[in-house]
């Protein structure tokens, strides 16, 4: 029977954010919880879900910290694009003003 719960328990911790963090929290309470009573089987599956879910954690770390660099890259890319937009108005009004001074020079 309790072969059957821990094999819930683990697609619990896979898919369920709120329930990894109980288990990371308080893993005895959690496997008493769903009813959970061989104590061979709750050491052994504390084993195996220290592991996932120490994974995810990692995981979730990996993911904030992806999502910060995106950010500034982000941030970096704006004003890259901002600063290369001036300068290609810049270089149309020295364009604009370079004509109209040669225009002036070529009337008759």
């Amino acid at each position: 029977m309790d072969s059957g719960i821990a094999y819930l328990v683990i697609r619990k911790v896979l898919a369920n954010g709120g329930y990894t963090q109980a288990m990371a929290a308080n893993p005895d309470a959690v496997l008493q919880e769903e009813g959970m009573k061989d104590l061979h089987a709750i050491e052994e599956l504390k084993q195996i879900l220290s592991v996932i879910v120490s994974a995810k954690m990692k995981d979730s770390k990996e993911i904030a910290n992806l999502q910060e660099w995106l950010s500034q890259q982000r941030e970096t890319t704006g004003k890259t694009a901002d600063t290369f937009k001036k300068g290609l108005q810049n270089t149309i009004e020295q364009i604009e003003s370079g004509f109209c001074s040669t225009a002036t020079m070529y009337k008759p």
